[in-house]
């Protein structure tokens, strides 16, 4: 039997973990937008301070995808015990949430998700361009690695901007869960 107070708890966990996912991933944002104009001695602690918060971000993804899939679990069971109307409704939710979890995985993933390709890519164009640098090499090869590193900061921008997106996706369709919940915890009162 489904516990109205199991669904509550794992409900909780999951909200404030992908409320932690949010902060990493707009934490990430704004070292970004540091980068633009940083002194390029700068630019490296951005961009570990932006891996760290990637990592950060990994952990809350996985802590909260699992506490979403136990609720998902939970939720599913109860909605086997729901009349029609409720069914219908927890099955859009639940329809819902796995779109945008799924979505949210494959951007957010730390070992294979595209924003840490774009990340180690700029961390590369960071050191060869910090390599030219030292080196007074000619203004055409910086040029290009310049042009080359904007262009990589700015699909890692547009890759945070989608988990940013996507993430809250995710915070809607919990708080219309939770909403959800409540009905649900009246009705059973």
């Amino acid at each position: 039997m489904v516990k109205l107070k199991d669904i509550d708890k794992h409900l909780r966990k999951a909200i404030e973990w992908t409320a932690a996912e949010s902060d990493s991933a707009r934490n990430i944002k704004g070292l970004l937008d540091d980068i633009k104009g940083a002194n390029p001695k700068k630019v490296d602690n951005y961009l570990q301070r932006s891996f760290s918060n990637l990592a950060y971000l990994g952990k809350s993804e996985r802590v909260s995808d699992k506490e979403i899939e136990k609720l998902v679990g939970l939720l599913n069971e109860l909605k086997e015990l729901l009349p029609s109307s409720l069914k219908n409704r927890c099955t859009k939710l639940l329809e819902r949430l796995t779109v945008a979890r799924g979505k949210m995985v494959s951007l957010a993933s730390r070992f294979t998700g595209e924003l840490r390709d774009k990340l180690n890519d700029l961390k590369k164009d960071e050191n060869l361009l910090s390599y030219y640098l030292r080196k007074k090499e000619e203004g055409a090869r910086i040029s290009v690695i310049q042009n080359q590193f904007m262009g990589t900061l700015k699909q890692a921008e547009d890759e945070i901007q989608g988990i940013i997106n996507w993430i809250g996706t995710t915070e809607a369709v919990l708080n219309e869960i939770k909403v959800f919940e409540g009905e649900l915890k009246r009705l059973s009162a």
